[in-house]
């Protein structure tokens, strides 16, 4: 049986359950700053998203980071998938991205790669190519189908991730590549890829610190462990009033 804790030893561990709590919360709200100021973006699309933001420039929807989300298993293979596409920027039409483009020409901000959502076109993968997949130990399933994305950008995250197969290893993704005859991309969970070109890339992937589909991830990660400790703290409090705690 639990030897019944003192009210001191309970503050005590209250008090340290809030310094985590604010630790916590204080590392977010810096991840948040950061995705939110665009800083971990080229200046060209920062210029860009910021001139959105302040209504100099029409059409400005974000980048391709802020409307994807998905498991934490996945992670390292969207950031291999995507790369530099996370921070492609979405736009309404072709004439908001030329508008766009005179802008960042006479502000000498450098190039910066628009998906223009009246000029994308989704990706599929034939049905009977699906099922020669779907019968590969390993398999995960349809890379569209394993995130969630913002209804309205649908045609766009259909267009990076409608013709991409996930599996856990190496292996299946080999089995996978072969029987579907390279019909379509097929990437590990450890971020290596099979090309429909035929071309494998591979090799130790490292997270990148300063990706922002990484920062995410630690976000999502950060609001678990504040439900966490705050589900703590909660319980410490009501045993504090009651004087014990298990």
């Amino acid at each position: 049986m639990n030897q019944p804790v003192s009210k001191e030893e309970m503050n005590s561990q209250i008090i340290q359950l809030q310094r985590k709590l604010e630790a916590i919360i204080s590392r977010k709200n810096t991840l948040l700053e950061l995705c939110e100021s665009y800083d971990r973006v080229s200046k060209g699309a920062r210029d860009v998203l910021l001139a959105g933001r302040r209504r100099l420039l029409d059409g400005v929807c974000g980048i391709v980071a802020d409307y994807i989300d998905f498991p934490e298993k996945y992670l390292i293979a969207m950031i291999s998938i995507l790369g530099d596409v996370s921070d492609y920027v979405l736009i309404e039409n072709f004439e908001s991205a030329a508008n766009a483009i005179a802008y960042l020409k006479k502000r000498q901000s450098g190039s910066v790669a628009f998906l223009s959502l009246d000029r994308v076109v989704g990706k599929t993968i034939d049905d009977t190519v699906l099922q020669k997949a779907l019968r590969t130990k390993g398999y995960l399933g349809k890379a569209i189908e394993l995130v969630t994305v913002d209804e309205a950008y649908l045609p766009v995250f259909t267009h990076l991730l409608g013709d991409v197969l996930i599996v856990e290893d190496l292996k299946a993704a080999n089995e996978v590549s072969n029987k579907t005859k390279q019909r379509c991309k097929v990437v590990t969970l450890e971020g290596d890829v099979i090309g429909i070109d035929g071309v494998l890339r591979g090799g130790a992937f490292v997270k990148p610190m300063t990706h922002l589909l990484y920062n995410k991830s630690l976000i999502r990660n950060l609001d678990q462990e504040i439900k966490e400790v705050e589900t703590q703290l909660h319980r410490l409090r009501d045993s504090s009033k009651e004087g014990i705690i298990d």
